[in-house]
This record gives structure tokens, sequence and C-alpha cells, in this order.
């Protein structure tokens, strides 16, 4: 019976899009393998990550989207960073090893007058503070009259936006004082929707650590192409 009704679960049309935006996403990072991976070291360990998040959702449904929604915004940046004219002669790799048994950075840019930076992506949903309800998948009409208010969504980005960026802040110390890193950057990824880049500022000004550079990329589900893709935010916004 529990099986039966696992599988219904994954044969709506909403999980039938989710199978179409993994599929495009697996395909867009095996295309930047094949034709960016002498610039982009790496990149192999991201498909596996990917991999192993898909097949989580498999077995669990709909609960366990959120690892591949945040190996997909991975993508995502890695193509804003591939296109963005000023990482375009940087060398750049996914989660290398420099900290024995240490903390890794999502990714790294050498660019060639010397600057290192350390780039952290994080995803946050648009979650309620008092339910946790995920609702990044928007739901279906008849059903979004049950979303969380607005300033519930708010306040829980902004929290974890905060918890993102002191955990970020700690590694970047410890980068930049091992010499891997002259620059820190918090990538944040949401759906452009609940919050946009104003949002983002907000949480910005508002962080105790700061000795990062952040930035935003914003897409709606399943668009690989992003809404939105600042890689660093003004500086009036990091204080």
């Amino acid at each position: 019976m529990q099986a039966k009704s696992q599988a219904r679960h994954r044969n709506t049309p909403l999980d039938g899009e989710i199978r179409a935006h993994i599929d495009d996403a697996r395909a867009a990072l095996h295309t930047l393998i094949a034709t960016q991976g002498h610039r982009f070291y790496g990149l192999s360990r991201l498909d596996a990550q990917l991999n192993a998040a898909v097949s989580s959702y498999r077995r669990h449904g709909r609960r366990e989207v959120r690892g591949v929604i945040e190996r997909v915004n991975e993508l995502c940046v890695v193509r804003c960073l591939l296109a963005d004219p000023a990482f375009a002669r940087a060398e750049l790799a996914y989660e290398p090893d420099l900290l024995a048994n240490g903390p890794r950075f999502d990714i790294i840019a050498t660019v060639p007058d010397g600057e290192i930076h350390a780039v952290e992506i994080k995803t946050i949903s648009p979650q309620a503070a008092n339910t946790g309800t995920e609702t990044w998948i928007p739901p279906p009409p008849h059903r979004r009259a049950l979303r969380p208010h607005p300033s519930e969504i708010v306040g829980a980005a902004e929290a974890a936006f905060q918890r993102h960026a002191v955990v970020t802040a700690q590694k970047a110390i410890r980068f930049k004082a091992a010499g891997h890193a002259t620059v820190a950057r918090l990538i944040i990824c949401g759906d452009g929707a609940a919050w946009g880049v104003a949002d983002a500022k907000t949480f910005a000004s508002r962080v105790v650590f700061k000795p990062l550079t952040y930035g935003v990329m914003l897409r709606r589900s399943p668009d690989l192409e992003p809404l939105i893709w600042v890689s660093a935010l003004p500086s009036s916004a990091t204080g």
C-alpha cells in the first residue's frame, strides 16, 4: 500500500516537471564538463553530488528535493561565473581540498592579477519560520492560499542568511590566513519571487561578521538561466 502511494505521489505533473528539470540540469552540466573542464576543475565532483541528490529524491520523493535544488543552484552559479567578464581569465575549481582535513569552499577562482576568490554558495528557501513548510516549488493555484505570509518567509530567510554568513566568514578567516583566498564571496540563491536583491542587501546590512563580499543569484525553478545574477552587491550593502 505504501509503495503504491509513493508511486502515485511521484507521478504527479509536478514530479514530471522536476524530472524534466533534472534531465536539463544533467545535460547542461555534462556539456560544461566537456567544453569547460579545462578551465573549471572538479566538475565531476558536482556531477557525482547531483547524481546522489537525484537518487535520494527518487527514493524518498519531494521531501528530499532540496538536495537537487541546491546542486542545480551550484550549477547555475558555475555557469554564471564562467560567463562573468570578471572571471573571464580565471582558473576555477569546484571544492578543491586546500586545508588538510579542513573545510572547503564550493569554488576557488584564481584570477591572473593574483586575487584568489573563495566562493560559497547557499540556497535560502522561502520557508515559513513558524511551520518549516517548504515552499520553494510553487504550489498549484488551488493551494496558493496556504503559502506562508511574506513576512514569515523573509524573516526565516534572513535568519538563514545570518547563519550562513557567520560560518562562511569563519572559513574565510582560515583560508586567508593560509594564503588560499584574498576575497571571500557568499553567493545566496533564492527564487526571485518571495525575496529578491533588495532583501539580500537588507540581510547583508544586518550581518555581524562582514569580512565577506555578498552576491545573489535568483532563479525560478525550472529555469537554468537566472533571473538575476549579481556577483557582488554594492559595498554599501556590506557595510
